[in-house]
């Protein structure tokens, strides 16, 4: 898994603008072997929120003139990591119990 993974970041480092450029950042820092599996993890965290929320991959828009990227959802929303606690929904096994969810 961790190969497929490891071809999948250096595919996304050539066709993304996101992941190139946090490549070459990291690149610079860690060395190209580390990084590399640095963007691995980076996909893996973002299929995994994926699959939670059920939605599409929307590539970033692009950058403005200052250098901050143009955000769609208005003020910076914090990051969601790992460990924390996707969203809540209504799932068939959420509703089935007694428990409302809040």
């Amino acid at each position: 898994m961790r190969f497929l993974l490891i071809q999948c970041a250096w595919s996304a480092v050539k066709h993304s603008k996101r992941f190139k450029k946090k490549y070459n950042k990291l690149k610079k820092r860690i060395g190209k072997s580390k990084a590399i599996v640095a963007i691995a993890r980076g996909i893996v965290v973002d299929m995994y929120f994926m699959l939670v929320r059920n939605e599409e991959y929307k590539e970033p828009k692009e950058e403005r003139k200052g250098g901050k990227p143009v955000n769609e959802l208005g003020p910076k929303r914090p990051l969601f990591r790992l460990g924390s606690s996707p969203l809540h929904d209504s799932t068939p096994c959420a509703s089935s119990t007694n428990r409302s969810m809040s």
